[in-house]
């Protein structure tokens, strides 16, 4: 279901609806951790993103977040048990995405850094789906770490 990135709460109760009998939610964020300069609050996209995920974890059925642009939005998404990052939105991204919820590629790497509210060995995270290449439909992983689908329980079924 398609969202955008200010859902309004009746959107929200619209997904979280026809989440509640599926085996799998993959939710989307892109900036979520976004802050408004003046006010130091989460923008209306940030705030709407956040409240999406939110009923999302609560329903119950695993989920798994992938932030579509940085690393940065599994910093407000703290409750988040599997975060993927695409680091885009090109064609090899999304094979690259899909690649991992199936289980035909495991993402490999580590996070160059810390990001705000993880840690290097947070076990949630899961990225490097950012491709440098795509060479015989495997991308090659420029960061990542863990293996979060596992940890979740989920990867392969």
């Amino acid at each position: 279901m398609e969202t955008g990135t200010t859902s309004s709460q009746a959107r929200i109760d619209e997904v979280v609806a026809e989440a509640a009998d599926r085996d799998l939610v993959v939710v989307s964020t892109m900036n979520a951790a976004s802050v408004d300069v003046d006010t130091g609050q989460p923008t209306a996209s940030a705030a709407a993103q956040q409240a999406l995920v939110s009923a999302l974890l609560a329903t119950g059925r695993p989920v798994v977040i992938s932030g579509m642009r940085n690393p940065y939005d599994i910093s407000h998404l703290t409750e988040a048990p599997t975060y993927l990052v695409t680091y885009g939105f090109t064609a090899a991204s999304m094979e690259s995405l899909t690649r991992v919820l199936f289980g035909e590629v495991d993402p490999v790497g580590k996070l160059p850094g810390s990001n705000p509210g993880t840690s290097t060995d947070d076990k949630r995270l899961v990225t490097g789906l950012w491709p440098a290449a795509v060479v015989g439909s495997q991308p090659l992983t420029g960061w990542g770490c863990m293996d979060g689908l596992r940890h979740a329980g989920w990867a392969g079924r």
